[in-house]
């Protein structure tokens, strides 16, 4: 079963690194997506690509 999560809101707040560290926890503890909603301020494509520059198997919001 594949598992991912959407985070934006309180939950994913802080600087760019805090960000990209938790797209890093979050894949070290086995979720296959991260969903990043481009609402409330927060700008979803330039905050996924670091992300995904620092992660190698979690995949973004599309199907894989």
């Amino acid at each position: 079963m594949r598992m991912g999560l959407m985070v934006g809101g309180q939950c994913f707040q802080g600087s760019l690194p805090e960000r990209v560290a938790t797209g890093r926890d979050l894949e070290a503890r086995g979720f296959d997506t991260l969903w990043i909603p481009h609402v409330l301020g927060l700008d979803a494509i330039p905050l996924a690509a670091p992300i995904g520059r620092e992660t190698s198997r979690i995949a973004g919001s599309r199907p894989t």
